[in-house]
């Protein structure tokens, strides 16, 4: 008995309908250790398809936490720019408190010596006091007179220390002296500079 096409296009359609069928047929028409041997692959290709499965969802939560690592090191350069534009503003306020501090040590120190002249220059002074007022007038006469411009008198009266009083003993034992001093915290060339004027 020959096997006709529609035969064998029957049997396949048998064989889609009816696992339990399509089963019994391939145990018969293969030996028992080749069936377990395709069985075993698609054991194992349904394990590699679940270990990549994880591996996908894996590699998806890297990618986000590396976009969103890539997110926070841009807003970290961002912040340290402002950071830098910010130290270099502090820079600049503390170079200006520096200025202001030792501005103001020096004027402390110059009111400090003000207040002890009469101690500090005692031992060579007799009658020590200020001499603000005795500079004034000679100052002024000193204008009227053309040997002084007013700005060489407002010089003069901007020093630290205005001093006079009568040297005790020595050569120049009697003599009336007048001292005009200037203090400073620290000795910069603009110090040296006001001191020759």
């Amino acid at each position: 008995m020959a096997l006709t096409r529609e035969d064998l296009q029957s049997l396949l359609r048998w064989l889609d309908e009816d696992p339990e069928f399509r089963a019994a047929l391939r145990q018969k028409l293969l030996a028992e250790p080749l069936i377990i041997e395709i069985r075993m692959p698609t054991d194992w290709m349904a394990k590699v398809d679940t270990r990549l499965d994880k591996l996908e969802k894996t590699a998806e939560t890297q990618i986000q936490e590396s976009r969103t690592l890539k997110q926070d090191v841009e807003t970290l350069k961002q912040d340290v720019g402002t950071l830098k534009q910010d130290v270099e503003v502090l820079k600049k306020d503390v170079t200006v408190l520096k200025r202001d501090v030792g501005t103001l040590k020096g004027k402390v120190l110059g009111v400090d010596y003000r207040s002890k002249a009469a101690s500090i220059f005692g031992m060579i002074l007799r009658n020590g006091r200020e001499a603000s007022d005795f500079f004034s007038a000679k100052l002024d006469e000193a204008e009227k007179r053309g040997v002084l411009s007013p700005q060489d008198s407002d010089f003069v009266m901007a020093a630290d220390l205005l001093w006079m009083g009568t040297i005790r003993r020595g050569k120049f034992e009697g003599e009336t002296v007048v001292l005009i001093g200037e203090t400073s915290w620290s000795i910069e060339h603009g110090d040296v500079e006001e001191g020759k004027g």
